[in-house]
């Protein structure tokens, strides 16, 4: 019996280290923009911390199912941005603009 709930602590332990962010696949952050230009975008993620994203030609923008440019994101801004993972230095793959609060 001590052994299975060793063994179910451990599996708990792993499938919790798995959920953790890391690098290889795409990543969502959720907020209010702080300040945005061609280059990069900065936010207030909606548990308070401040995020920044690179901008590339290839960042693709939706206002909802219509496309958008860069130049339509405002400071006041919700968004939801797709990156592309990294955790260091991550790049918008897709923003998502919602209403300005």
């Amino acid at each position: 019996m001590k052994t299975r709930l060793l063994l179910l602590a451990a599996l708990s332990l792993l499938v919790s280290a798995l959920a953790l962010p890391h690098e290889g696949h795409q990543h969502h952050l959720m907020g209010t923009v702080t300040a945005v230009d061609a280059a990069h975008l900065e936010l207030t993620t909606t548990d308070g911390k401040a995020a920044s994203v690179a901008i590339t030609r290839d960042t693709k923008v939706f206002k909802g199912k219509t496309q958008a440019k860069v130049a339509d994101i405002k400071k006041g801004a919700r968004v939801m941005i797709q990156t592309d993972g990294a955790t260091a230095n991550p790049k918008a793959v897709t923003i998502y603009l919602g209403t300005e609060s």
